[in-house]
Protein backbone atom coordinates (compact mmCIF):
# COMPACT_ATOMS: atom_id res chain seq x y z
CA UNK A 1 0.00 0.00 0.00
CA UNK A 2 1.22 3.29 -0.82
CA UNK A 3 0.19 6.72 0.20
CA UNK A 4 1.03 10.14 -1.11
CA UNK A 5 1.03 12.95 0.28
CA UNK A 6 0.57 15.96 -1.78
CA UNK A 7 1.10 20.04 -0.73
CA UNK A 8 -0.64 22.83 -2.64
CA UNK A 9 -0.53 26.26 -2.18
CA UNK A 10 -3.66 27.04 -0.16
CA UNK A 11 -5.04 23.42 0.08
CA UNK A 12 -3.56 20.01 1.12
CA UNK A 13 -4.26 16.90 -0.68
CA UNK A 14 -4.21 13.11 0.19
CA UNK A 15 -4.32 10.33 -2.10
CA UNK A 16 -3.93 6.68 -0.39
CA UNK A 17 -3.62 4.27 -3.60
CA UNK A 18 -2.15 0.63 -4.05
CA UNK A 19 0.17 0.16 -6.29
CA UNK A 20 2.21 -3.40 -7.95
CA UNK A 21 5.40 -2.93 -7.13
CA UNK A 22 6.51 -6.13 -9.29
CA UNK A 23 5.23 -8.94 -11.42
CA UNK A 24 4.90 -11.19 -8.12
CA UNK A 25 2.82 -8.58 -6.34
CA UNK A 26 5.03 -8.20 -3.52
CA UNK A 27 5.22 -4.27 -1.94
CA UNK A 28 6.49 -2.66 0.98
CA UNK A 29 10.31 -2.39 -0.20
CA UNK A 30 12.45 0.93 0.47
CA UNK A 31 12.49 3.49 -1.92
CA UNK A 32 14.23 6.80 -2.82
CA UNK A 33 11.21 8.79 -2.05
CA UNK A 34 10.77 6.88 1.68
CA UNK A 35 7.99 5.01 0.48
CA UNK A 36 8.54 1.90 3.12
CA UNK A 37 7.90 4.23 5.80
CA UNK A 38 3.92 4.75 4.84
CA UNK A 39 4.03 0.87 3.99
CA UNK A 40 4.82 0.23 7.35
CA UNK A 41 2.22 2.38 8.99
CA UNK A 42 -0.14 1.13 6.95
CA UNK A 43 0.85 -2.69 7.50
CA UNK A 44 0.94 -1.56 11.28
CA UNK A 45 -2.79 -0.40 11.21
CA UNK A 46 -3.74 -3.44 9.30
CA UNK A 47 -2.15 -6.30 11.33
CA UNK A 48 -4.37 -3.96 14.46
CA UNK A 49 -7.32 -4.96 12.55
CA UNK A 50 -6.68 -8.30 11.70
CA UNK A 51 -5.93 -8.79 16.05
CA UNK A 52 -9.23 -7.68 16.42
CA UNK A 53 -11.44 -9.27 13.49
CA UNK A 54 -9.39 -11.46 11.45
CA UNK A 55 -10.65 -10.99 7.93
CA UNK A 56 -10.97 -8.84 5.04
CA UNK A 57 -13.71 -6.71 3.70
CA UNK A 58 -16.27 -7.85 1.01
CA UNK A 59 -17.90 -6.42 -1.47
CA UNK A 60 -21.23 -5.11 0.45
CA UNK A 61 -19.07 -3.41 2.88
CA UNK A 62 -18.90 -6.09 5.51
CA UNK A 63 -15.50 -7.89 6.24
CA UNK A 64 -15.18 -12.11 6.62
CA UNK A 65 -13.19 -14.46 8.40
CA UNK A 66 -9.98 -15.81 6.30
CA UNK A 67 -12.69 -18.68 5.08
CA UNK A 68 -15.29 -17.16 2.49
CA UNK A 69 -18.02 -18.72 4.45
CA UNK A 70 -16.92 -17.44 8.42
CA UNK A 71 -19.44 -15.21 9.59
CA UNK A 72 -19.81 -11.20 8.63
CA UNK A 73 -18.06 -8.55 10.51
CA UNK A 74 -19.77 -5.42 10.47
CA UNK A 75 -18.32 -2.14 9.58
CA UNK A 76 -19.47 1.13 11.34
CA UNK A 77 -20.35 4.07 9.29
CA UNK A 78 -18.91 7.56 10.55
CA UNK A 79 -20.16 10.97 9.62
CA UNK A 80 -16.54 12.73 8.14
CA UNK A 81 -15.21 15.99 6.92
CA UNK A 82 -17.78 18.24 5.23
CA UNK A 83 -21.05 15.37 6.08
CA UNK A 84 -19.05 12.66 3.78
CA UNK A 85 -19.89 9.48 5.35
CA UNK A 86 -17.41 6.60 5.33
CA UNK A 87 -16.65 3.09 6.78
CA UNK A 88 -14.91 2.42 10.38
CA UNK A 89 -12.26 -0.08 10.02
CA UNK A 90 -14.11 -3.73 11.48
CA UNK A 91 -14.06 -3.46 15.21
CA UNK A 92 -14.36 0.24 15.77
CA UNK A 93 -17.63 1.63 16.34
CA UNK A 94 -16.51 5.35 16.33
CA UNK A 95 -13.80 7.67 16.03
CA UNK A 96 -13.27 11.32 17.33
CA UNK A 97 -11.13 14.27 18.20
CA UNK A 98 -10.82 15.31 21.40
CA UNK A 99 -11.35 17.99 22.79
CA UNK A 100 -14.50 18.47 20.86
CA UNK A 101 -15.78 21.66 19.96
CA UNK A 102 -13.30 23.92 22.26
CA UNK A 103 -13.29 27.52 22.38
CA UNK A 104 -10.32 29.48 23.92
CA UNK A 105 -9.82 33.21 24.76
CA UNK A 106 -6.13 34.43 25.29
CA UNK A 107 -5.04 38.07 25.89
CA UNK A 108 -4.05 39.91 22.54
CA UNK A 109 -0.57 39.94 23.05
CA UNK A 110 0.02 35.84 24.13
CA UNK A 111 -0.56 32.61 21.79
CA UNK A 112 -2.33 29.81 23.52
CA UNK A 113 -1.91 25.71 22.85
CA UNK A 114 -4.47 23.01 22.33
CA UNK A 115 -3.16 19.51 21.93
CA UNK A 116 -5.48 17.14 19.76
CA UNK A 117 -5.81 13.06 19.88
CA UNK A 118 -7.65 11.09 17.65
CA UNK A 119 -9.74 8.49 19.36
CA UNK A 120 -10.87 5.40 18.07
CA UNK A 121 -13.98 3.42 20.52
CA UNK A 122 -13.33 -0.27 19.76
CA UNK A 123 -16.43 -2.67 19.87
CA UNK A 124 -15.30 -3.88 23.35
CA UNK A 125 -15.52 -0.56 24.82
CA UNK A 126 -12.24 -0.03 24.57
CA UNK A 127 -10.76 3.31 23.20
CA UNK A 128 -7.34 3.75 21.38
CA UNK A 129 -5.40 6.56 20.71
CA UNK A 130 -4.08 6.48 17.23
CA UNK A 131 -0.63 8.15 16.83
CA UNK A 132 -0.74 7.56 13.07
CA UNK A 133 -3.37 10.15 12.28
CA UNK A 134 -2.68 13.10 10.18
CA UNK A 135 -3.58 16.68 11.24
CA UNK A 136 -5.04 19.56 9.26
CA UNK A 137 -6.28 23.19 9.88
CA UNK A 138 -8.75 24.62 7.57
CA UNK A 139 -6.98 28.34 8.08
CA UNK A 140 -3.81 28.96 8.91
CA UNK A 141 -4.24 32.80 9.59
CA UNK A 142 -5.17 32.05 13.00
CA UNK A 143 -2.51 29.66 14.21
CA UNK A 144 -0.88 26.56 13.04
CA UNK A 145 -1.46 23.09 13.61
CA UNK A 146 1.38 20.24 13.82
CA UNK A 147 1.56 17.07 12.56
CA UNK A 148 1.18 15.59 15.87
CA UNK A 149 -2.07 17.52 16.95
CA UNK A 150 -0.55 20.42 18.32
CA UNK A 151 -2.15 23.88 17.41
CA UNK A 152 -1.03 26.93 18.50
CA UNK A 153 -3.02 30.34 17.87
CA UNK A 154 -1.45 33.46 16.71
CA UNK A 155 -1.43 36.86 18.55
CA UNK A 156 -3.83 39.41 17.95
CA UNK A 157 -5.90 36.67 16.10
CA UNK A 158 -9.34 35.32 16.49
CA UNK A 159 -11.65 33.10 14.65
CA UNK A 160 -13.22 30.10 13.97
CA UNK A 161 -11.30 26.87 12.61
CA UNK A 162 -11.87 23.21 11.74
CA UNK A 163 -9.16 20.70 12.91
CA UNK A 164 -9.21 17.76 10.68
CA UNK A 165 -7.63 14.59 11.06
CA UNK A 166 -7.20 11.87 8.48
CA UNK A 167 -7.55 8.78 10.47
CA UNK A 168 -9.07 5.08 9.76
CA UNK A 169 -9.32 5.31 6.33
CA UNK A 170 -11.34 8.46 6.42
CA UNK A 171 -11.36 12.37 7.28
CA UNK A 172 -12.91 13.52 10.67
CA UNK A 173 -13.26 17.16 11.95
CA UNK A 174 -14.56 19.50 15.02
CA UNK A 175 -14.37 22.99 15.63
CA UNK A 176 -11.94 25.02 17.57
CA UNK A 177 -13.19 28.89 18.47
CA UNK A 178 -10.65 31.66 19.34
CA UNK A 179 -11.10 34.89 20.96
CA UNK A 180 -8.78 37.08 21.50
CA UNK A 181 -9.05 40.19 23.79
CA UNK A 182 -7.58 43.49 24.81
CA UNK A 183 -8.09 45.07 28.20
CA UNK A 184 -6.57 48.89 28.94
CA UNK A 185 -7.51 51.08 32.07
CA UNK A 186 -7.57 55.20 31.32
CA UNK A 187 -5.26 56.87 33.86
CA UNK A 188 -6.63 57.79 36.76
CA UNK A 189 -8.67 54.99 37.01
CA UNK A 190 -8.33 51.75 39.54
CA UNK A 191 -5.70 49.46 37.73
CA UNK A 192 -7.57 46.65 39.45
CA UNK A 193 -10.73 46.88 37.62
CA UNK A 194 -10.11 44.18 34.68
CA UNK A 195 -9.97 41.64 37.71
CA UNK A 196 -12.69 43.18 39.33
CA UNK A 197 -15.09 43.34 36.32
CA UNK A 198 -13.71 39.46 35.58
CA UNK A 199 -14.92 38.41 38.94
CA UNK A 200 -18.23 39.69 39.06
CA UNK A 201 -21.28 37.74 37.51
CA UNK A 202 -22.56 38.66 34.08
CA UNK A 203 -23.92 42.23 33.39
CA UNK A 204 -27.70 42.29 33.34
CA UNK A 205 -29.89 44.76 31.36
CA UNK A 206 -33.03 46.14 33.31
CA UNK A 207 -34.22 50.39 33.81
CA UNK A 208 -31.42 51.02 35.72
CA UNK A 209 -28.70 50.66 33.48
CA UNK A 210 -26.88 52.89 31.61
CA UNK A 211 -28.71 54.67 28.68
CA UNK A 212 -26.24 54.65 25.83
CA UNK A 213 -26.39 58.18 23.77
CA UNK A 214 -23.75 57.76 21.01
CA UNK A 215 -22.20 56.49 18.72
CA UNK A 216 -26.39 55.83 17.09
CA UNK A 217 -27.25 52.24 16.09
CA UNK A 218 -26.29 51.10 12.68
CA UNK A 219 -23.56 53.47 12.53
CA UNK A 220 -19.96 52.71 9.88
CA UNK A 221 -16.83 53.81 10.81
CA UNK A 222 -14.32 54.89 8.15
CA UNK A 223 -10.63 53.96 9.39
CA UNK A 224 -9.75 57.58 8.97
CA UNK A 225 -12.09 59.25 11.86
CA UNK A 226 -10.38 60.36 14.77
CA UNK A 227 -11.18 57.92 17.98
CA UNK A 228 -15.23 57.18 18.72
CA UNK A 229 -16.27 59.04 21.70
CA UNK A 230 -18.67 57.11 23.37
CA UNK A 231 -21.60 58.73 25.66
CA UNK A 232 -24.24 57.31 28.06
CA UNK A 233 -25.93 58.48 30.70
CA UNK A 234 -26.45 56.66 34.49
CA UNK A 235 -28.04 57.63 37.51
CA UNK A 236 -27.10 55.32 39.78
CA UNK A 237 -23.41 54.93 41.93
CA UNK A 238 -22.53 58.52 41.95
CA UNK A 239 -18.81 59.28 42.34
CA UNK A 240 -18.22 55.57 42.84
CA UNK A 241 -19.46 54.64 39.08
CA UNK A 242 -17.03 52.68 37.62
CA UNK A 243 -17.87 51.61 33.65
CA UNK A 244 -16.41 49.48 31.20
CA UNK A 245 -16.71 50.15 27.95
CA UNK A 246 -17.03 47.38 25.53
CA UNK A 247 -16.74 46.42 21.77
CA UNK A 248 -17.42 43.35 20.74
CA UNK A 249 -16.86 41.60 17.81
CA UNK A 250 -17.79 38.04 16.85
CA UNK A 251 -13.96 36.37 17.79
CA UNK A 252 -12.06 39.61 19.56
CA UNK A 253 -12.85 41.80 22.73
CA UNK A 254 -11.60 45.35 23.37
CA UNK A 255 -12.64 46.16 26.94
CA UNK A 256 -11.91 49.80 27.99
CA UNK A 257 -11.75 50.83 31.88
CA UNK A 258 -12.80 54.11 33.74
CA UNK A 259 -14.95 56.07 36.56
CA UNK A 260 -17.13 58.42 37.68
CA UNK A 261 -13.67 60.92 37.86
CA UNK A 262 -12.44 60.13 34.53
CA UNK A 263 -15.47 59.94 32.34
CA UNK A 264 -17.62 62.64 33.41
CA UNK A 265 -18.83 65.37 31.17
CA UNK A 266 -22.34 66.70 33.58
CA UNK A 267 -24.65 65.65 36.11
CA UNK A 268 -25.33 62.50 35.00
CA UNK A 269 -23.43 62.27 31.61
CA UNK A 270 -20.76 60.90 30.91
CA UNK A 271 -18.53 61.03 27.56
CA UNK A 272 -14.95 58.89 26.71
CA UNK A 273 -12.83 59.23 23.87
CA UNK A 274 -11.24 55.62 23.31
CA UNK A 275 -7.96 55.89 23.97
CA UNK A 276 -4.98 55.36 21.30
CA UNK A 277 -3.98 52.00 22.03
CA UNK A 278 -7.66 50.53 21.99
CA UNK A 279 -8.37 52.52 19.11
CA UNK A 280 -5.66 50.95 17.12
CA UNK A 281 -6.54 46.79 18.65
CA UNK A 282 -9.75 48.04 17.40
CA UNK A 283 -9.13 48.12 13.89
CA UNK A 284 -6.02 45.46 14.63
CA UNK A 285 -7.46 42.58 16.24
CA UNK A 286 -8.31 39.97 13.58
CA UNK A 287 -12.18 38.87 15.14
CA UNK A 288 -15.17 39.67 12.20
CA UNK A 289 -17.57 42.36 12.16
CA UNK A 290 -19.52 43.83 13.36
CA UNK A 291 -19.06 45.03 16.06
CA UNK A 292 -21.39 45.43 19.13
CA UNK A 293 -20.70 48.51 21.26
CA UNK A 294 -21.82 49.00 25.18
CA UNK A 295 -21.75 50.16 28.47
CA UNK A 296 -21.39 48.25 31.76
CA UNK A 297 -21.53 50.00 35.45
CA UNK A 298 -21.01 49.26 38.59
CA UNK A 299 -20.05 50.37 42.21
CA UNK A 300 -16.72 50.48 43.77
CA UNK A 301 -17.09 49.49 47.01
CA UNK A 302 -13.30 50.10 48.23
CA UNK A 303 -11.85 46.27 47.72
CA UNK A 304 -13.82 45.35 44.71
CA UNK A 305 -17.38 46.35 42.90
CA UNK A 306 -20.99 45.71 44.25
CA UNK A 307 -22.76 42.42 42.67
CA UNK A 308 -24.77 42.87 39.96
CA UNK A 309 -22.95 44.98 37.15
CA UNK A 310 -25.77 46.80 34.86
CA UNK A 311 -25.09 46.74 30.53
CA UNK A 312 -26.69 49.27 28.21
CA UNK A 313 -28.47 47.68 25.15
CA UNK A 314 -25.56 47.38 23.05
CA UNK A 315 -25.57 49.70 19.74
CA UNK A 316 -24.25 48.15 16.14
CA UNK A 317 -21.30 49.81 14.64
CA UNK A 318 -20.00 49.01 11.24
CA UNK A 319 -16.28 49.67 11.54
CA UNK A 320 -14.82 49.83 7.90
CA UNK A 321 -11.58 50.31 5.73
CA UNK A 322 -12.91 52.93 3.63
CA UNK A 323 -11.97 55.68 4.20
CA UNK A 324 -14.24 59.69 3.99
CA UNK A 325 -13.04 62.36 1.66
CA UNK A 326 -13.42 66.17 2.12
CA UNK A 327 -13.95 68.03 5.29
CA UNK A 328 -17.16 67.81 8.09
CA UNK A 329 -18.03 71.16 9.77
CA UNK A 330 -19.27 70.86 13.04
CA UNK A 331 -20.72 72.55 15.84
CA UNK A 332 -18.14 72.42 19.15
CA UNK A 333 -19.96 72.15 22.88
CA UNK A 334 -16.72 74.00 24.30
CA UNK A 335 -15.56 76.39 22.12
CA UNK A 336 -19.52 77.34 21.11
CA UNK A 337 -18.39 77.80 17.28
CA UNK A 338 -17.25 75.58 14.23
CA UNK A 339 -14.40 73.17 13.62
CA UNK A 340 -13.11 71.82 10.51
CA UNK A 341 -12.31 68.29 10.39
CA UNK A 342 -10.19 67.88 7.38
CA UNK A 343 -10.13 64.01 6.06
CA UNK A 344 -7.55 64.55 3.71
CA UNK A 345 -4.28 64.64 5.29
CA UNK A 346 -3.45 61.20 7.69
CA UNK A 347 -3.95 61.36 10.15
CA UNK A 348 -6.74 63.74 9.62
CA UNK A 349 -6.41 67.62 11.27
CA UNK A 350 -8.88 69.53 13.44
CA UNK A 351 -8.98 73.32 13.41
CA UNK A 352 -11.20 75.55 14.81
CA UNK A 353 -12.75 78.63 12.66
CA UNK A 354 -11.66 82.03 14.32
CA UNK A 355 -14.88 83.35 14.00
CA UNK A 356 -15.48 86.57 16.23
CA UNK A 357 -18.67 87.67 18.36
CA UNK A 358 -19.64 84.96 20.65
CA UNK A 359 -21.53 81.66 20.32
CA UNK A 360 -22.42 80.82 16.67
CA UNK A 361 -23.92 77.83 15.12
CA UNK A 362 -26.62 76.38 13.00
CA UNK A 363 -24.22 76.94 10.08
CA UNK A 364 -23.58 75.50 6.49
CA UNK A 365 -20.91 75.72 4.59
CA UNK A 366 -20.62 76.28 0.75
CA UNK A 367 -20.45 73.71 -1.69
CA UNK A 368 -16.34 74.82 -2.27
CA UNK A 369 -15.57 74.64 1.15
CA UNK A 370 -14.39 78.16 1.48
CA UNK A 371 -17.19 80.22 2.88
CA UNK A 372 -19.57 79.16 6.13
CA UNK A 373 -22.86 80.73 7.04
CA UNK A 374 -23.58 80.91 10.77
CA UNK A 375 -26.30 82.46 13.24
CA UNK A 376 -25.18 84.18 16.16
CA UNK A 377 -28.02 84.10 19.07
CA UNK A 378 -27.36 87.15 20.57
CA UNK A 379 -24.36 88.61 18.71
CA UNK A 380 -21.79 90.79 19.97
CA UNK A 381 -20.44 93.92 18.62
CA UNK A 382 -16.53 94.66 19.06
CA UNK A 383 -16.61 92.37 21.43
CA UNK A 384 -19.15 93.31 23.66
CA UNK A 385 -23.06 91.99 23.87
CA UNK A 386 -25.64 93.51 22.15
CA UNK A 387 -28.26 96.55 23.85
CA UNK A 388 -31.49 94.82 25.21
CA UNK A 389 -33.54 93.86 22.22
CA UNK A 390 -30.64 93.95 19.96
CA UNK A 391 -30.92 90.76 17.08
CA UNK A 392 -31.46 87.30 18.31
CA UNK A 393 -30.14 84.66 15.82
CA UNK A 394 -28.70 86.91 12.61
CA UNK A 395 -26.86 85.16 10.22
CA UNK A 396 -23.68 86.24 8.68
CA UNK A 397 -21.22 84.60 6.09
CA UNK A 398 -17.42 84.17 6.86
CA UNK A 399 -14.27 83.15 5.36
CA UNK A 400 -13.16 79.39 6.47
CA UNK A 401 -9.93 80.37 6.38
CA UNK A 402 -9.92 83.56 8.66
CA UNK A 403 -13.46 83.32 10.05
CA UNK A 404 -13.81 87.23 8.96
CA UNK A 405 -17.04 88.28 7.36
CA UNK A 406 -17.22 87.69 3.51
CA UNK A 407 -16.36 91.39 1.89
CA UNK A 408 -18.18 90.21 -1.64
CA UNK A 409 -21.77 90.01 0.09
CA UNK A 410 -24.47 92.34 -1.22
CA UNK A 411 -25.12 94.74 0.63
CA UNK A 412 -29.17 94.42 0.39
CA UNK A 413 -28.45 90.77 1.05
CA UNK A 414 -26.58 91.20 4.46
CA UNK A 415 -29.14 93.31 5.77
CA UNK A 416 -32.20 90.75 5.01
CA UNK A 417 -29.35 88.22 6.82
CA UNK A 418 -29.05 90.44 9.74
CA UNK A 419 -32.58 90.03 10.59
CA UNK A 420 -34.06 88.70 13.59
CA UNK A 421 -34.50 84.55 13.91
CA UNK A 422 -32.71 83.92 10.37
CA UNK A 423 -31.44 80.32 10.72
CA UNK A 424 -30.32 76.95 8.74
CA UNK A 425 -28.63 78.08 5.47
CA UNK A 426 -28.66 75.62 2.52
CA UNK A 427 -26.55 75.87 -0.43
CA UNK A 428 -26.59 74.07 -3.97
CA UNK A 429 -23.53 73.18 -6.06
CA UNK A 430 -25.30 74.19 -9.05
CA UNK A 431 -26.01 78.21 -7.39
CA UNK A 432 -22.41 78.61 -6.08
CA UNK A 433 -20.37 80.11 -8.66
CA UNK A 434 -18.64 83.08 -9.29
CA UNK A 435 -21.57 84.96 -11.22
CA UNK A 436 -24.60 83.35 -9.22
CA UNK A 437 -24.87 82.34 -5.37
CA UNK A 438 -28.12 81.78 -3.80
CA UNK A 439 -28.46 80.78 -0.08
CA UNK A 440 -32.07 79.13 1.49
CA UNK A 441 -33.18 80.47 4.82
CA UNK A 442 -36.19 80.14 6.97
CA UNK A 443 -36.64 83.77 8.64
CA UNK A 444 -39.05 84.84 11.63
CA UNK A 445 -38.51 86.96 14.56
CA UNK A 446 -38.24 85.70 18.01
CA UNK A 447 -41.56 85.90 20.12
CA UNK A 448 -41.52 87.71 23.40
CA UNK A 449 -40.74 84.99 26.52
CA UNK A 450 -43.01 82.18 26.80
CA UNK A 451 -44.91 83.06 23.53
CA UNK A 452 -45.40 81.09 20.32
CA UNK A 453 -43.02 81.65 17.97
CA UNK A 454 -44.17 84.15 14.62
CA UNK A 455 -44.69 82.79 11.47
CA UNK A 456 -41.37 80.96 9.65
CA UNK A 457 -41.01 81.13 6.04
CA UNK A 458 -38.58 80.26 3.70
CA UNK A 459 -36.58 83.05 1.43
CA UNK A 460 -34.44 82.42 -1.41
CA UNK A 461 -31.17 84.86 -1.39
CA UNK A 462 -28.82 85.94 -4.32
CA UNK A 463 -25.88 86.77 -2.32
CA UNK A 464 -24.47 88.24 -5.53
CA UNK A 465 -27.39 90.50 -6.48
CA UNK A 466 -29.22 90.83 -3.17
CA UNK A 467 -32.59 89.67 -4.34
CA UNK A 468 -34.78 87.75 -2.04
CA UNK A 469 -37.75 85.75 -2.86
CA UNK A 470 -40.13 83.88 -0.48
CA UNK A 471 -40.79 80.44 -0.76
CA UNK A 472 -43.78 79.36 1.21
CA UNK A 473 -46.89 81.02 2.74
CA UNK A 474 -49.69 79.90 3.94
CA UNK A 475 -52.30 79.69 0.65
CA UNK A 476 -49.46 76.83 -0.16
CA UNK A 477 -51.27 74.51 2.59
CA UNK A 478 -47.98 74.38 4.98
CA UNK A 479 -47.87 75.12 8.36
CA UNK A 480 -46.82 78.15 10.16
CA UNK A 481 -43.20 77.33 10.75
CA UNK A 482 -40.91 76.43 8.17
CA UNK A 483 -37.21 75.26 8.95
CA UNK A 484 -34.39 73.29 8.04
CA UNK A 485 -34.22 73.50 3.85
CA UNK A 486 -32.09 71.10 2.11
CA UNK A 487 -31.22 72.44 -1.20
CA UNK A 488 -30.35 69.59 -3.92
CA UNK A 489 -26.84 69.74 -5.68
CA UNK A 490 -28.32 69.91 -9.17
CA UNK A 491 -30.26 73.01 -7.93
CA UNK A 492 -33.77 71.48 -9.39
CA UNK A 493 -36.01 71.02 -5.50
CA UNK A 494 -35.29 71.51 -1.99
CA UNK A 495 -36.96 69.34 0.50
CA UNK A 496 -37.92 71.36 4.13
CA UNK A 497 -39.72 70.65 7.27
CA UNK A 498 -43.01 72.30 8.52
CA UNK A 499 -44.67 72.32 11.83
CA UNK A 500 -47.99 73.68 13.25
CA UNK A 501 -46.40 74.92 16.00
CA UNK A 502 -42.89 76.21 17.34
CA UNK A 503 -41.14 77.10 20.19
CA UNK A 504 -37.88 78.94 19.83
CA UNK A 505 -35.94 77.13 16.93
CA UNK A 506 -37.80 73.76 16.99
CA UNK A 507 -41.20 72.20 16.18
CA UNK A 508 -43.30 71.04 18.78
CA UNK A 509 -46.17 68.23 18.31
CA UNK A 510 -45.41 67.12 14.87
CA UNK A 511 -43.55 68.19 11.99
CA UNK A 512 -43.49 66.78 8.54
CA UNK A 513 -41.28 67.02 5.32
CA UNK A 514 -41.97 68.79 2.34
CA UNK A 515 -40.64 69.02 -1.65
CA UNK A 516 -40.89 72.11 -3.77
CA UNK A 517 -39.28 72.98 -7.28
CA UNK A 518 -36.56 75.33 -6.64
CA UNK A 519 -36.97 77.04 -10.16
CA UNK A 520 -34.06 78.92 -9.95
CA UNK A 521 -34.78 80.54 -6.82
CA UNK A 522 -38.69 81.25 -7.69
CA UNK A 523 -39.76 78.12 -6.04
CA UNK A 524 -42.70 76.17 -6.78
CA UNK A 525 -45.88 74.38 -5.15
CA UNK A 526 -44.94 72.43 -2.02
CA UNK A 527 -46.04 68.80 -1.69
CA UNK A 528 -45.81 66.73 1.49
CA UNK A 529 -42.34 64.01 1.07
CA UNK A 530 -44.15 60.31 0.98
CA UNK A 531 -43.07 58.62 3.81
CA UNK A 532 -41.71 61.52 6.03
CA UNK A 533 -45.33 62.66 6.08
CA UNK A 534 -46.68 60.98 8.71
CA UNK A 535 -49.24 62.16 11.25
CA UNK A 536 -48.09 62.94 14.76
CA UNK A 537 -44.52 62.30 14.37
CA UNK A 538 -41.53 64.86 14.75
CA UNK A 539 -39.71 64.15 11.44
CA UNK A 540 -36.77 66.78 10.71
CA UNK A 541 -32.81 67.55 9.75
CA UNK A 542 -33.54 66.49 6.08
CA UNK A 543 -29.68 65.50 4.03
CA UNK A 544 -29.95 64.87 0.59
CA UNK A 545 -27.61 62.14 -1.03
CA UNK A 546 -25.03 63.57 -3.31
CA UNK A 547 -26.99 62.07 -6.30
CA UNK A 548 -30.02 63.82 -5.56
CA UNK A 549 -32.02 60.61 -5.42
CA UNK A 550 -32.67 59.81 -1.76
CA UNK A 551 -33.68 61.99 1.67
CA UNK A 552 -31.94 60.81 5.03
CA UNK A 553 -33.85 62.69 8.00
CA UNK A 554 -34.67 62.22 11.51
CA UNK A 555 -37.97 61.07 13.20
CA UNK A 556 -38.93 60.91 16.42
CA UNK A 557 -41.95 60.53 18.71
CA UNK A 558 -42.99 64.16 19.32
CA UNK A 559 -43.05 63.07 23.40
CA UNK A 560 -39.70 61.49 24.02
CA UNK A 561 -36.67 62.90 24.81
CA UNK A 562 -35.31 61.97 28.41
CA UNK A 563 -31.49 62.76 27.79
CA UNK A 564 -32.29 65.61 26.18
CA UNK A 565 -32.71 69.43 27.81
CA UNK A 566 -35.92 71.19 28.47
CA UNK A 567 -37.80 74.08 26.84
CA UNK A 568 -38.81 73.03 23.45
CA UNK A 569 -35.81 71.19 22.67
CA UNK A 570 -36.25 67.79 23.04
CA UNK A 571 -37.65 67.71 26.94
CA UNK A 572 -39.87 65.65 28.57
CA UNK A 573 -43.51 66.68 27.35
CA UNK A 574 -42.30 69.13 24.77
CA UNK A 575 -41.44 66.94 22.49
CA UNK A 576 -39.23 69.06 20.75
CA UNK A 577 -37.59 68.20 17.48
CA UNK A 578 -34.48 70.14 18.31
CA UNK A 579 -31.63 67.23 19.54
CA UNK A 580 -34.01 64.85 20.44
CA UNK A 581 -31.38 61.62 21.25
CA UNK A 582 -34.02 59.37 20.69
CA UNK A 583 -34.77 59.90 17.47
CA UNK A 584 -33.98 57.24 14.40
CA UNK A 585 -32.67 58.25 11.11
Amino acid sequence: MKRYLIYGLGCLLLFACTQTENDSGTSGSASADGDAQDVAESTEVENDLGDETGGTPDEDGSARNNGDNGPPVIRTPQQGCNNDEFLLPPGWTSLRIEPQDFSITVAADDSAKVNYEVIATLTGGGEKVLTEALFLVNNSGVGQLNGDGEFSSFPERGGKVSIQAMAGGGCIQTELTIITVYKEVVPGAEPLLPGWFDGVEQATTNPASPNMLYPLDGAAWPSNLPPMVVQWSYSFGGASSVFRLDFVAPYARVHVYGDHATWKHSTEKYAATIPAESWARIWKLLGGSPHKVSVVAAVNVGSGLAAGPLASAPRTIHFTDDQFGGAVYYWNTKTSGIRVLDLTPTPPTVESIPIEGGCHGCHAASPDGETIAVSFPSKKIDGAPGPPGSSKWVMSLHSVDSGAEVDWLHPAAKEFLGKDGTLFPAFSNSYWTEMQRHVVVTQGPFPVAGGESPKRRLYSVDLNNGSIIQLTNAAQGVGDHQFFPALARNGQFLVFGDAVQSKMISAIGSSRLWRMEYKGGMGGDPEPLAGADLPDLLQYYPAITPDDKYVVFNRASSNTGDCAVVGGKGGPGSGGSYDNCHAEL
